[in-house]
Parts: C-alpha cells; structure tokens; sequence
C-alpha cells in the first residue's frame, strides 16, 4: 500500500472529531473520503499532510510514518490560490522553483505538461484571464509538479457550476488515465464520489468514523452512462444510507 492510515483519532476542545479512522490508498489509485459538511475531512487531511498530531494512530507513506512531517505529500486545497501577479506558467512552475530548479529549466520541464493539462497557448496568460475550469487545471498542474508520490485534493472541484464540473470530472479521469497520479480527494457530492473514485470511504455520524468502504468495478465506470445505470443509484442509495440523510 501507498498510504496506510491506522486508528487516527483526534480531537479539539474535549470533543471527538474523527475517531478511529483506518483507511489506505494503492498505487495508482483514486480514492474519495465522502463526508458532509463539518464530519472531519479537512482534519484527516491536515494529519495526513503533516500539518496536525493525531491524539492517536499512526500514518504511513510507503511504509514510513509521516506524521508531523509536512511536505511528504503534494497538498491541492479548495481553493486553487493562484498568484494574480504570476502567469499561469510562472504558477504552476512554483513546485519545481521551491526545489531548486532554475526558472528556465523549470519553464522547459514544464512545458510538455501544458497541453497535456489542456493549458497550451495559455502560458502567458494570468488567472484573471483564466475560467474557474482552467484555473483548477493550472492548480492541478502544479500539485502534480510538486513529484510527491500521492496527492491530496481538497473539494477541487466543489466551485465550479454543474456542467463546468461534469466537463472537468471527464477531463480528470483522462489526464489520471495518463498521469497515474495516486490521489485522496475529499468531496461532499456523492455523484462525483461514484464517477471519479476506485473506491470510496464513508465518513459519518458524530464522532465520525469509517462506516462503509465502497469498491467501484472499473467494468462500472467503463460502461456507458454509468451515472444514469441501476447500479449507480443503487451505489448511491447505499451511500445516503450510511450518511442518515
């Protein structure tokens, strides 16, 4: 396993948040941790991103605990926090600046990534020029130039419109069909949970724990129109189920 996540607890002001919390990632995998809103998510990821002590339990990277150690994993928050002053270029290089690189051998590693992100010819633009979609692609770029071996995404896509975001969910299998870029995503939508993840954890009740752990069949998401399928709406009963709403 890539990461292995084992009885995390934490708590804030004598109140349990997250309570024995086990989950992990393979290489290679998408994983979702869905949750409503205020169930912890944001404080499992901290933990995990070294940003925050656990009361308890332990959390591995390729079988080396990472807890209190920030910057082992590549971190792409809510928000895509893009320089205004910077052009996309000189944003999505800032990964590869913070390392050491040159800027010019930054700007020509980076380059090929542009079109492959669906970024080319935009470059020399800055984010206001930039849609909410692009914005996320250029924010997604430089999480994956940060070369960490698993990605943490924080609702990236929570404020796009619907179809804006139908567009991005079918771009971002495509670009990770390529990329392979092993990644926990947090999201509250349960349709974008069921399309983009292999499988998916279920954070719920008060403290929230891990109350289911759904697996996707890749047969699943390669059929066509899966959203639209009986076994997606079975998945996603089952989900509304463990969420008590």
């Amino acid at each position: 396993m890539l990461l292995q996540v084992e009885h995390v607890s934490k708590s804030f002001d004598q109140k349990t948040i997250i309570k024995d919390i086990n989950l992990h990632v393979a290489q290679g995998e998408i994983v979702s941790l869905l949750g409503i809103s205020g169930s912890g998510k944001t404080t499992l990821f901290n933990i995990i991103a070294g940003l925050s002590q656990p009361d308890s339990g332990s959390v591995l990277l390729q079988d080396r605990s990472i807890l209190n150690q920030p910057g082992q994993v590549s971190y792409m928050l809510q928000k895509d926090l893009l320089m205004p002053y910077r052009t996309v270029a000189n944003n999505v290089i800032l990964p590869l600046l913070i390392t050491g690189i040159k800027k010019k051998h930054a700007l020509i590693k980076a380059a090929p990534l542009f079109a492959e992100f669906g970024l080319s010819g935009y470059e020399d633009k800055y984010p206001a020029d930039l849609s909410g979609g692009m914005r996320q692609r250029a924010a997604l770029l430089r999480t994956y130039l940060f070369d960490k071996p698993l990605a943490l995404l924080d609702e990236p896509f929570s404020a796009l419109d619907a179809i804006t975001k139908r567009a991005l969910h079918t771009w971002y299998l495509d670009i990770m069909a390529k990329i392979h870029l092993s990644t926990l995503l947090i999201t509250h939508d349960i349709d974008e949970a069921l399309v983009l993840s292999n499988r998916i954890y279920v954070l719920a009740n008060t403290p929230s724990v891990i109350s289911d752990e759904i697996a996707i069949p890749k047969a699943l998401h390669d059929a066509s129109e899966f959203e639209l399928s009986n076994e997606f709406l079975q998945l996603k009963r089952r989900i509304i189920a463990d969420l008590h709403i």
